[in-house]
C-alpha cells in the first residue's frame, strides 16, 4: 500500500510537472516582472499553498523614483495576479526598502520608507490572495512625523496584523527605534507614532524583528550608543506596546565590540537566537548567542564563536524553521578566495558541524531557509564558477551537515548578464522558490523565479533515474565503536577517489587513496569518541561528504 501511495504521489508529480508554468532550464527560468527601467531589490514569502508572493522595488513609471510591485506565482510557477506585478504604492517620489511578511490565507502585509511628504516615512499595505489592496489606496502612514522614518522590519501579530520597527531620526547621527502594530483591518494600534523602543543617545540601526509567539515581538538592531563601536541590543514589546525588558534593551554581548549586522530567529519557546558579525578580534568573525523570553543571556556571556577561523566571517543569515538550534550561513575569506560556510548550533549553544563550520561552496550573499526535515536550504550568487558572471545556486543540508544536491550546487539563475540578491521560501517540502534582480537584458534588471524540488532539480525523475544519477556517499554502521565501512554508489562513473576523515577541529586524521574500488574501512579503535565529517574527493572537487559518531 505505502509503495503504491508513494508511486501515485511520483506520477502526479510528473502530472502537474507537465503543465507547468516553471521553466526548469536554470538559464532561463521564469519571469516574475520585466519591463522598462529597473526592478530590484526583491523579496519573498509563502503564499501558503507552496506558492510565493514576491515584493520589489519598482521604475517603471519613473526612472528617477521608485514605486513598490507585486506578484504571486502558484505552486506551478503561474502569475496569479497582473503580468509583472500589481502596485502597491506609486505615489509621488520614491517608495523604497521594502519588507514583506505571509499574512496568512495567500495575503501578505508590506511596509516600505515613503517620501511622498518631502521625508521619509514608514507606510504599509495588505494584499489579500487575489491581489485586492485591502487598506487604503497607496498604503497606511504607520509613522508620518517629522523627523524621518527609514529603514522598517515586521513581524506577524499572530492575527492578520503586523508589528512594524523602523529608524527614527533628528539627524544622521541620533537614530532612535520606533515600533508600532497595525491590525488586520490597517489600524495603528499603538499610537499614531508608534512607541520608544530605544532612545538611547548617537546611532541605533540594521533593525530585525520577530514573532514572541504570544502576540508580541522581539526587536534587535546594532547600538552606537557609547561612542566608539557598535554592541547587538534588544528589545521585547508586547501586544498592547509595553516594553519586557529593561529599558534601551539587553546588551546581547557585554564585552568585546564591532558588533554588526545581527539576526534574529524565534527559539520556538519565546525567545530568540542572535548572530551577529564580531570584530573583537581584529577581523570579522561569526558569533551567536540566544536569549530566553525575559531577556537573560542562555549562552556564554561573550557568545558562542560560531567561527573565528582566519580572514573575514560576516554577511550572516540563519534558519531555526524545524532545527533542533539554528543552522547558520555566512560569507568567508578564509582561504583567499570568497566562499560560503556553514554550523550548526543545538539549543546548548554547541557547535554540530565543527570549529570553524562546513565549506558549502564559492560565493556570497547567503540566503538561509529552513527545508521542514531539520536541515536548510542555502541560496547564494557565485562568480567563480560562471567566469565572473554572476549566477545564483542553492544546496541542501540534513541535520547531520551532509550535502544532499550536487556539491557545487544545484543551478539556479545562470543566464547571461548577471543575477544577484537571491532569495528564496521554502516550499514546506524539502524544496524551495527563488527570486532574484537579474541583468540579462544587460539595460535594466528585472526580477525573476525558478523553483527546486527537494531533490535539488528543477523537473520531476523517475526514482530509477534519481538513484543512477545521483553520487550517494554513506558510512555504515553510524555511530559505531570499532569499525565501519564508508562506500559510494558509483563505482561505474568514479574508478578512483580519495577519502579524507577530519575530527570537529578540522585536523585531517585519515586519508585513503581507493582503486576500482567502492568502500573503505574505517578502524574506529585508534580514533577519540566523537563527531567525524568524512569527503570523498574525484579530480580535486568533492562528490560526497557526511558525518559518522565513534562512541566506545
Amino acid at each position: 500500500m505505502k509503495i503504491r501511495l508513494f508511486l501515485l504521489v511520483i506520477y502526479s508529480l510528473i502530472s502537474l510537472q507537465g503543465q507547468s508554468q516553471w521553466n526548469i532550464d536554470p538559464s532561463i527560468n521564469t519571469q516574475v516582472s520585466v519591463g522598462s527601467h529597473n526592478q530590484s531589490n526583491c523579496y519573498i514569502v509563502t503564499d501558503g499553498k507552496k506558492g510565493a508572493i514576491m515584493v520589489w522595488e519598482d521604475h517603471r513609471n519613473d526612472s528617477t523614483y521608485s514605486d513598490i510591485y507585486s506578484q504571486r506565482l502558484n505552486a506551478e510557477g503561474y502569475p496569479i495576479w497582473t503580468a509583472n506585478g500589481i502596485p502597491i504604492c506609486t505615489d509621488t517620489l520614491s517608495q523604497k526598502n521594502e519588507v514583506i511578511i505571509d499574512a496568512g490565507n495567500g495575503s501578505a502585509i508590506i511596509a516600505w520608507q515613503d517620501d511622498r511628504n518631502g521625508n521619509a516615512d514608514i507606510y504599509a499595505q495588505k494584499v489579500d490572495s487575489s491581489g485586492n489592496l485591502l487598506w487604503a489606496l497607496n498604503g497606511v502612514g504607520v509613522c508620518t512625523t517629522s523627523n524621518n522614518q527609514r529603514k522598517p522590519a515586521l513581524t506577524s501579530d499572530m492575527n492578520g496584523g503586523a508589528i512594524i520597527a523602523w529608524e527614527d531620526s533628528s539627524s544622521t547621527s541620533n537614530v532612535d527605534i520606533y515600533a508600532n502594530r497595525i491590525d488586520a483591518n490597517g489600524i495603528l494600534k499603538w499610537g499614531s507614532g508608534g512607541v520608544s523602543i530605544c532612545s538611547a543617545i548617537n546611532k541605533q540601526s540594521n533593525i530585525k524583528v520577530r514573532q514572541d509567539t504570544k502576540g508580541g515581538a522581539i526587536i534587535g538592531w546594532q547600538d552606537f550608543r557609547n561612542g566608539l563601536e557598535y554592541y547587538v541590543y534588544a528589545q521585547r514589546v508586547d501586544s498592547t506596546g509595553a516594553l519586557l525588558w529593561i529599558a534601551n534593551g539587553v546588551k546581547v554581548c557585554p564585552t568585546g565590540g564591532g558588533q554588526t549586522n545581527p539576526k534574529l530567529r524565534e527559539d520556538g519557546q519565546g525567545g530568540v537566537y542572535v548572530g551577529w558579525q564580531d570584530k573583537r578580534s581584529g577581523g570579522y568573525d561569526a558569533y551567536a548567542q540566544r536569549l530566553s523570553a525575559s531577556g537573560t543571556l542562555l549562552w556564554n556571556s561573550l557568545g558562542v564563536a560560531v567561527c573565528n577561523y582566519l580572514g573575514n566571517q560576516s554577511a550572516l543569515d540563519m534558519s531555526t524553521e524545524g532545527i533542533n538550534g539554528a543552522i547558520i550561513s555566512w560569507k568567508d575569506n578564509r582561504t583567499g578566495i570568497v566562499q560560503v560556510y556553514a554550523n550548526k548550533i543545538s539549543p546548548s549553544g554547541v557547535l554540530q558541524w565543527g570549529t570553524y563550520g562546513m565549506l558549502i561552496a564559492t560565493g556570497i550573499n547567503p540566503n538561509t531557509v529552513g527545508d521542514e526535515s531539520g536541515g536548510v536550504i542555502i541560496t547564494w550568487q557565485d562568480s567563480v564558477n560562471s567566469g565572473g558572471t554572476w549566477n545564483v545556486y542553492a544546496q541542501r543540508i540534513d541535520s547531520l551537515g551532509t550535502k544532499l544536491w550536487l556539491n557545487t550546487g544545484a543551478p539556479v539563475a545562470t543566464a547571461n548578464g548577471g543575477q544577484s540578491s537571491p532569495k528564496q521560501v521554502s516550499t514546506g517540502d524539502g524544496g524551495a522558490i527563488f527570486c532574484w534582480q537579474d541583468k540579462r537584458s544587460t539595460t535594466d534588471l528585472d526580477v525573476y523565479a525558478h523553483h527546486l524540488f527537494p531533490s535539488g532539480l528543477s523537473y520531476i525523475e523517475t526514482i530509477e533515474e534519481y538513484k543512477k544519477d545521483k553520487i550517494i556517499i554513506a558510512c555504515s554502521p553510524n555511530p559505531f565503536q570499532s569499525d565501519a565501512t564508508i562506500s559510494i554508489n558509483s563505482l561505474d562513473k568514479i574508478k578512483t577517489w580519495t577519502i579524507n576523515v577530519f575530527d570537529n577541529t578540522g585536523q585531517l586524521v585519515f586519508t585513503e587513496i581507493m582503486n576500482n574500488t567502492s568502500s573503505s574501512k574505517i578502524d574506529g579503535n585508534v580514533l577519540a569518541n566523537g563527531i567525524y565529517l568524512y569527503q570523498a574527493i574525484n579530480n580535486s572537487e568533492i562528490i560526497g561528504s557526511g558525518k559518522f559518531v565513534i562512541t566506545k
